[in-house]
């Protein structure tokens, strides 16, 4: 499938779907001559770009790639970081994060260069993309972590580097080992009173 305006990434058309037990199947059209696409960051940066226009964010940080809460608003989203960070004794705890400077824009929340391949006619293919998340800047500056291939892509898109990086990796730790993930916490990042 491919829209007629030339920066829309050509995404695979779904031509069936079913059920064989407990897996289902996905069946999307068959793209000839495709080859993976990880030296084209300036195509995957203009296709992100091109798909950046409701439900919990998505992102690698958050259990299970979804966040618990959902969020009304950045300042919400940095109680809430910051709530988790509480779980860590003084002595060791980094430095609160702040999302005041960031802007919040849609994002891939995890770039995989597996996601991104170029057909026969050099057009960009994305064969994933259900993770667009609209989230404060850190988070994309987040997926450069241990990626080369989001790297590149984000200095194709100018993406800063967050000075809350190391802070927002300590997050996603504690919410891999937390059995209440919201903290105790509502989606404006307000304490929830417990009944007396």
């Amino acid at each position: 499938m491919t829209l007629d305006e030339p920066r829309a990434p050509r995404v695979p058309e779904v031509v069936d779907y079913f059920a064989e037990g407990w897996t289902a199947y996905l069946v999307m059209e068959l793209i000839d001559a495709t080859t993976p696409a990880n030296s084209a960051y300036e195509k995957v940066a203009d296709a992100l770009q091109w798909l950046m226009r409701g439900g919990p964010a998505r992102h690698r940080l958050f259990k299970d790639f979804e966040a618990p809460l959902l969020f009304s608003g950045k300042k919400a989203l940095e109680v809430y970081m910051n709530r988790a960070l509480e779980c860590i004794p003084r002595g060791g705890r980094p430095a609160p994060i702040s999302f005041v400077n960031d802007k919040v824009f849609f994002m891939l929340s995890e770039i995989d260069e597996r996601n991104f391949l170029l057909d026969g006619n050099g057009k960009l293919c994305m064969v994933d993309f259900e993770n667009m998340v609209l989230l404060p800047e850190s988070f994309a500056s987040f997926n450069r972590n241990g990626n080369p291939f989001a790297e590149k892509v984000a200095d194709s898109l100018d993406w800063p580097r967050s000075a809350n990086g190391y802070s927002m990796a300590s997050v996603g730790a504690i919410l891999q080992m937390t059995s209440d993930e919201t903290f105790g916490l509502d989606n404006n990042g307000h304490r929830i009173k417990m009944p007396s």
